[in-house]
């Protein structure tokens, strides 16, 4: 969807797909007719809209259109995509693409369409399962394919600036997102858990996390689901103060709040994201069930205060 608007970007899918799979369709649900259509010659992973761009991803490569009249702008070769893994934040002001690098794994490209600016930066030592922006697009949060550790890095400087972790036991993450005020990371899974995070950070901080390959091979290989933390911080390891000599485990941040998806849906995938003030959280399960949840004034469980049915 674009914004709030009747315009709605559709690609076919499931068992029984309505359209190709390999077409996107604009959709003016107001005058409810196709305004746009695109083809290609593989299975359309992704799309990506903003006022002025859209943003298509495929197996290999993601393509970037000027929305008003679908001109290609560029296109990105990637490396092997099935997820369709993006991240494009919504700021016309700081418009910022996040690819994976077409060659190294665990490496992304970071497209700053305003600054003309493009740089590739080392992540994670694996593959990537999950990336995203904030409205600003100053700040990129992923996931590795173990599923235990998120990272928070610098899109101009591409310096890691915070680390947080979701868990002990590896887990396949759905979704990641941003407040629109940059100050909460919510991660979804299949552990049924969504972990809420502070993100503390001061872009011009002196102090930014500088990891070795091994440092970040340790962080990479632990395994549960995190605890509470502070209000405004997240919890630190109570081992913290001999972290020079025990691993970087010891020194995670987990996270401050959590949401259980309750009942039957537990195992069903989920994507969340935030109310426009950040106060609540909300989460959507694979077979439309909608859950509003108030986010707690001291660190622990979300409180359900909606759920209804979508479907």
């Amino acid at each position: 969807m674009m914004f709030r608007t009747n315009i709605l970007a559709l690609v076919g899918g499931g068992q029984k797909p309505k359209f190709a799979t390999s077409k996107v369709f604009l959709w003016d649900d107001l005058s409810l007719k196709c305004i746009g259509e695109l083809s290609f010659k593989t299975t359309v992973r992704a799309v990506k809209i903003t006022k002025d761009k859209m943003v298509i991803v495929l197996d290999n490569r993601t393509y970037v259109y000027n929305f008003d009249d679908l001109r290609l702008i560029d296109a990105i070769e990637t490396c092997p995509n099935p997820k369709g893994l993006v991240a494009l934040n919504p700021d016309p002001e700081n418009l910022v693409l996040v690819t994976p690098d077409k060659k190294q794994r665990g490496h992304v490209l970071i497209n700053c369409f305003e600054k003309n600016k493009k740089d590739v930066i080392q992540v994670h030592q694996g593959s990537l399962s999950a990336m995203a922006l904030n409205y600003a697009g100053t700040l990129l949060a992923t996931t590795s394919e173990k599923g235990t550790l998120i990272r928070i890095f610098s899109t101009d400087s591409g310096l890691p600036l915070q680390e947080l972790r979701r868990g002990r036991n590896e887990a396949i993450i759905f979704s990641l997102c941003f407040d629109m005020k940059g100050q909460w990371l919510a991660c979804s899974s299949d552990r049924s858990t969504i972990h809420i995070f502070t993100v503390n950070i001061k872009l011009d901080q002196p102090n930014a996390i500088k990891l070795s390959d091994e440092e970040a091979k340790v962080a990479d290989d632990g395994d549960g689901d995190g605890e509470g933390g502070e209000r405004r911080e997240n919890k630190k390891s109570k081992f913290n103060f001999i972290k020079t000599i025990l691993p970087k485990y010891f020194d995670s941040e987990w996270s401050y709040g959590r949401f259980k998806v309750p009942g039957d849906n537990a195992n069903q995938k989920c994507t969340c994201a935030f109310t426009q003030d950040s106060s609540h959280l909300i989460v959507v399960s694979n077979d439309g069930v909608y859950y509003k949840a108030q986010i707690p004034k001291t660190p622990g469980n979300c409180q359900i205060v909606e759920t209804k049915s979508l479907v």
